[in-house]
């Protein structure tokens, strides 16, 4: 499990500090949130004081969570999460327009691989479709390095789908 000291301060232009002290630009979603990545750095982003959406496509997971049930074993999450959900810090949804209301989008589904070990770009795509259309400007969007071009991939995506100055 992440610890808050392997997070270190994030340094902003804001003036509002959040618990222990820490800094932030706003809310945090995470695609994917209710998964073996998502969920635990989740938890480390709000036990710092960062308010984080989980977004996931399991309602079942989703449901778990939100009960303050871990839908796996992780170190410490047992006790943690319904502690950050009954807070409010952490709240997980099936929901991708709550990916509107935050400073920065964290992607955290991977990339599934053939049998020959090529990126399997199509369920990436997707999803990556579904994250871009509810994402506004001035986002921060921070995406995984699952198969190599996948960034580029993505970028080139996004930029076809963005509405011309001249619209």
């Amino acid at each position: 499990m992440f610890s808050p000291h392997d997070l270190g301060t994030v340094q902003n232009t804001r003036r509002d500090p959040g618990t222990n002290g820490y800094t932030w630009i706003g809310r945090v979603a995470i695609v994917g949130g209710c998964g073996h990545v998502g969920l635990p750095l989740g938890l480390a982003f709000a036990k710092v004081g960062i308010r984080v959406d989980l977004i996931d496509t399991s309602l079942e997971r989703v449901d778990l969570v939100n009960r303050g049930r871990m839908p796996f074993k992780e170190e410490g999450a047992d006790e943690l999460l319904p502690e950050l959900i009954d807070s409010g810090q952490l709240r997980a949804t099936t929901d991708s327009a709550r990916l509107r209301d935050a400073e920065s989008v964290i992607v955290t589904i991977g990339t599934p691989v053939s049998d020959f070990g090529d990126p399997a770009i199509g369920p990436f795509d997707r999803a990556m479709d579904k994250v871009l259309a509810q994402m506004r400007p001035g986002q921060l969007l921070v995406l995984p390095r699952p198969a190599a071009g996948a960034e580029k991939h993505c970028l080139s995506r996004r930029d076809r789908s963005a509405p011309s100055k001249d619209r």
